[in-house]
């Protein structure tokens, strides 16, 4: 009995090391083509060893292959993607017994290296699927010119004795149709996006990088897929260029490509979206995009038009439920993380259906239930508000249905998100809500100010420190309720009325939010106002505000002034 124990023990920890040890795990050749085909984009080129690796290369790409040859071959144009083939470098001259379809064959350096010149001045990047290349390439040529004449954007090695590792090399130059400048070291060469999509599938944007100097900091860029009303429904960010990819290997005034596809996950609703760009250092400075009406943070870079899309499978959610609802409504899930809130905060639950039939019919409603039965925030309404109604749904479509709830001001323990569909409450997740202390007494602080600004707030009172950076104290009294969360500003103007320095933030850094405010409150604001480097030594006017970070408008005086004077302050 111990015996067989013992190999039963014996058996378990060989099976575990198989898959575990990699020593002799067998090679991960379907986790490093999964990888290569996530990355590849339209125009990339492929180099694999010839008879090693492309067997399971094959096996394993996801799609059908355009073309596939000897590195010594010509690709047709237009073919995606196109595999090459390495040979044996100065191998054996019987070597795959003179057979031009065989899978091993021999070539001298000379070819070898000119079907390399022949992708560069083709394409702009090139992935190599790497493994036993020391077989076919014994002294590294390959290898060695991939680092004289190009630069790598990224390299993994996966699970194996081999150390089958994939790598993406920059290998020629891009030539974008549009250029962008920013206000950092950067332009942004975007080649605009148009197109159709469908929910679930993706949609190749190039874009391309140029320095104009030295870069010192990673750079990082994102796609948004971006509605009408400004709600983002899909957000990709990546390193540019690659993960292998450092400011080092930057050279200034060279394009360098970075192409990317926008995923459309599964419930877009179909209709016409905007693909937005971002793009910021390490280290957080956003770059802004320099535009004929100035800059933007964020560039529109075409439109493109999500199509219907049945049949898929569900999403992964945060939350599944996988419950009907309504006759023809299953709610496949929420995704949802706020967990822990502040009163005045915003819930945004997105719901996932599924049209089990066409065009269900239901009234969909969401609350948030205190313990003593309370409703402290609740929403109903058509699905995605609107823009796409369920009479427009066909048999085994997925809806994405993002939602918001306001967390009523005054608000304080654990509540449940609950949703209905017509027929009873279905609870989705218990959620804590945070109070802060309030003051109704106003401090003895600053000068008197007394400027009422909208049905909102008054601005009580005010005090200027002087120096550099310059303080400010605001003693604001709310007026009544909002379900605003406006923005504090202050500002320093020079004679000519200029911005020399500038705060924009929510009341007390974000800790008290304006749907947070009950009426007859009153607050203390602390604030830093840093003035440009360049800002000479001098008294300038100071002046506040609050306003709509959605769209820029300020709340205004009884006079119809939209800002409120405090003094001058001294920067020193």
């Amino acid at each position: 009995m111990a015996a067989t124990a013992a190999l039963v023990i014996g058996f378990a920890g060989a099976v575990h090391a198989y898959h575990a040890d990699d020593r002799i795990a067998p090679d991960d050749y379907r986790a490093a083509v999964a990888f290569l085909a996530e990355r590849w984009r339209p125009g990339d080129a492929i180099l694999v060893n010839a008879g090693y690796v492309y067997a399971p290369f094959v096996h394993y790409w996801p799609g059908p292959i355009g073309w596939r040859g000897r590195l010594t071959d010509t690709a047709p144009p237009n073919a995606e993607p196109v595999v090459y083939q390495t040979g044996t470098i100065d191998g054996p001259p019987g070597l795959g017994g003179g057979d031009p379809r065989a899978d091993f064959y021999p070539t001298t350096w000379p070819e070898t290296e000119a079907g390399l010149r022949r992708i560069a001045s083709g394409h702009q990047r090139l992935w190599v699927l790497r493994g036993y290349d020391t077989v076919t390439d014994p002294t590294g040529l390959i290898r060695r010119w991939l680092v004289d004449h190009g630069r790598p954007f990224e390299d993994v090695v996966f699970r194996g004795p081999s150390n089958i590792r994939v790598q993406g090399w920059i290998v020629g130059e891009s030539q974008p149709q549009s250029v962008v400048a920013t206000d950092g070291p950067f332009s942004v060469g975007v080649t605009e996006a148009r197109g159709d999509a469908p929910a679930g599938g993706t949609l190749p944007i190039a874009l391309a990088w140029r320095p104009a100097g030295p870069v010192d900091r990673a750079l990082r860029a994102y796609l948004a897929l971006v509605d009408r009303e400004g709600r983002i429904w899909a957000q990709q960010d990546e390193p540019a260029v690659g993960t292998a990819w450092t400011p080092g290997f930057w050279q200034p005034g060279r394009w360098v490509a970075d192409p990317r596809v926008i995923r459309v996950p599964v419930g877009v609703p179909p209709g016409e979206y905007q693909v937005e760009l971002g793009a910021y250092l390490a280290g957080g400075q956003v770059l802004e995009f320099e535009r004929p009406t100035g800059r933007t943070p964020r560039l529109p870079i075409g439109q493109i038009t999500v199509q219907r899309a049945t049949g898929l499978p569900d999403p992964k959610v945060s939350l599944p439920v996988g419950r009907e609802l309504a006759a023809g409504l299953r709610l496949i899930g929420v995704d949802f993380a706020q967990f822990e809130v502040k009163e005045g905060d915003t819930l945004r639950p997105t719901l996932v259906w599924r049209a089990t039939k066409s065009a269900p019919s239901a009234p969909i409603m969401l609350r948030l239930v205190l313990a003593d039965g309370s409703v402290t925030a609740a929403t109903d309404g058509a699905p995605v508000g609107g823009r796409y109604p369920m009479r427009e749904w066909e048999a085994g479509e997925v809806v994405r249905d993002p939602r918001e709830l306001l967390v009523a001001a005054g608000a304080s323990g654990v509540g449940r998100l609950e949703v209905s569909a017509g027929s009873g409450w279905l609870g989705i997740a218990d959620v804590r809500i945070e109070s802060r202390p309030r003051r109704y007494d106003v401090p003895a602080l600053g000068r008197p100010v007394g400027a009422r600004l909208g049905e909102t707030a008054e601005l009580v009172a005010a005090t200027l420190t002087d120096g550099r950076p310059a303080r400010v104290t605001l003693v604001w009294r709310a007026i009544g309720r909002t379900e605003t969360n406006y923005t504090v500003f202050v500002q320093a103007l020079d004679a000519a009325g200029r911005v020399v320095a500038q705060r924009d933030v929510p009341p007390l850094a974000g800790d008290a939010l304006t749907t947070s405010w009950l009426p007859g409150e009153v607050l203390v604001d602390e604030l830093v106002l840093t003035p440009r480097p360049d800002t000479p030594t001098g008294e300038y006017r100071v002046i506040a505000g609050l306003y709509d970070p959605r769209n820029g408008v300020r709340l205004r005086q009884p006079d119809g002034i939209d800002y409120v004077v405090l003094g001058v302050i001294r920067f020193d």
